[in-house]
């Protein structure tokens, strides 16, 4: 029997956080060994590296005595149950101070409380003042009673830590259910479209705007476990499962896309990235979608507002020149013959101008397609 290593110290320490001084059955137990064996002290006892502990009592006033002087001591290491019938005829305690001091104790019984797995970690004792001796009926019975008594710790024991267990289990239940209506509120706080998609690309969770727009555009419902071919524009499906691989694989990306949906094109900017759980395991992918179609109508205004722009520039520095410098010299040849041959020239110059007016038209053409802002800019 073990009674002297790390594990029995701790085991003795568990059963002395019980609060077994309120416990009416333990009280009973020690109080039926007394009436039994006709002693009038009976001990409950528990024994640190330290000190004997007394957890239930009857006779006594005293709550603990040093180990190394309590009788306890031998009896865990006794094979079976100690009796000591007489003390002063025992050299083990024939000088104790509880043999030679006001306790004057003459008999000692000791029953070892034996756990489960083996530690003995007390007794349950009788004391007299005087010689005695216990018949094989009353040494019986107080072996029957100290199982009882180890019993009770045990259940004592296993209860608090059920209790304990369930008060964990409680709090973490609590803290699962805090994170889970913060990360509902964070993640219903998306303007965007968020999926989750599990291993097998299945819808594992979305928030409200991804069911509101779907709804909206497919005129069907999401529900957890569809497939993502089953829900995923066609045009989108295969930009969709590249980034979900990349994703399993552990790596983050981003890609644009374009879905159409009765025949108006809607441009998505679309976010891959791997969910995990606690320990690191990617468990499914995080899709979180953006409605980038008026960006993409932006991007394709500037680009025309550009080539006319250019276009303008063009003909501003290039076109314009030629008719301009035949009027200029036209106005030359003029002024040399001191404007007598001007009736010569004018067709010319006539010619010239309506050229610089074809392009100045042209070049207002483009600027009546370009907005204002464009223009000042």
């Amino acid at each position: 029997m073990k009674t002297n290593d790390d594990q029995w110290l701790e085991t003795v320490k568990q059963f002395l956080q019980l609060n077994t001084e309120a416990d009416r059955e333990l009280q009973n137990i020690v109080n039926l060994a007394a009436e039994i064996a006709e002693t009038p002290v009976a001990l409950l006892t528990l024994l640190d590296e330290d000190k004997q502990w007394f957890k239930a009592k009857r006779g006594v006033a005293m709550d603990s005595t040093p180990r190394q002087i309590s009788f306890c001591t031998h009896a865990i290491e006794a094979e079976g149950m100690m009796i000591v019938p007489d003390t002063m005829q025992d050299e083990r305690f024939v000088l104790n101070p509880l043999v030679t001091g006001e306790h004057q104790i003459r008999f000692y019984a000791g029953a070892p409380l034996t756990t489960l797995n083996g530690y003995k970690v007390g007794t349950l004792c009788i004391l007299d003042q005087k010689p005695r001796e216990l018949t094989e009926k009353q040494q019986m019975m107080l072996e029957l009673l100290s199982q009882q008594a180890i019993n009770k710790l045990e259940l004592l024991l296993t209860i608090k830590h059920l209790n304990q267990t369930l008060a964990e289990a409680e709090y973490q239940k609590k803290q699962l259910q805090e994170k889970s209506i913060r990360l509902r509120a964070f993640f219903e706080g998306f303007n965007s479209c968020y999926l989750l998609i599990d291993r097998e690309n299945r819808l594992l969770d979305f928030n409200h705007a991804a069911a509101a727009l779907f709804k909206q555009l497919q005129r069907e419902d999401l529900w957890v476990g569809r497939p993502l071919e089953n829900f995923i524009d066609a045009n989108l499906l295969p930009a969709v499962q590249k980034g979900v691989a990349e994703a399993l694989a552990g790596q983050s990306s981003k890609n644009e896309a374009v879905g159409y949906y009765e025949n108006e094109a809607i441009w998505w900017e679309m976010h891959f990235s791997p969910a995990k759980d606690h320990d690191g395991k990617i468990i499914g992918v995080s899709f979180n979608s953006i409605d980038i179609s008026a960006n993409k109508k932006q991007q394709q205004a500037i680009l025309i507002q550009n080539s006319s722009l250019r276009q303008i520039a063009y003909i501003q520095s290039h076109e314009f020149r030629k008719p301009v410098a035949s009027i200029l010299g036209l106005m030359h040849l003029i002024k040399d013959s001191n404007y007598e041959e001007a009736a010569f020239y004018l067709p010319y110059m006539e010619e010239a101008v309506n050229e610089l007016d074809e392009k100045i038209k042209i070049s207002v053409d483009y600027t009546a397609t370009i907005p204002l802002e464009a223009i000042k800019s």
